[in-house]
């Protein structure tokens, strides 16, 4: 299987150092999920970018524009702090013809 480059959408607040070095366990358990799918893509040969999302879709968009992801690990559960406008960031990832995971809106 060829490499992929995969965009991972993760809280602003939840973008995981890339080593777990340093880190206390308590830091850890903040990102551990967001750390291990990101570290496990890796290590399966993929070219994977984080991107952390809070408030504005700006960020998202250049992202697919300018670096053209084959496909988007959507690990975010909410936008905006509104657990409901998730599926509007999925509707945004369709609107762009970006490949993503995860269920359509």
């Amino acid at each position: 299987m060829k490499p992929l480059r995969v965009l991972v959408l993760v809280h602003s607040t939840l973008v995981p150092p890339n080593s777990l070095e340093g880190s206390t366990e308590k830091q850890i358990e903040e990102w551990r999920t967001e750390y291990d799918v990101i570290s496990h893509l890796r290590a399966a040969g993929h070219d994977v970018r984080p991107l952390g999302i809070s408030d504005s879709l700006s960020e998202l968009r250049a992202a697919i524009v300018d670096w053209r992801p084959d496909i988007t690990f959507n690990l975010l559960e909410e936008f905006d702090g509104i657990v409901t406008y998730d599926q509007h960031v999925v509707a945004f990832l369709e609107l762009m013809r970006q490949p993503y995971t995860g269920c359509n809106p």
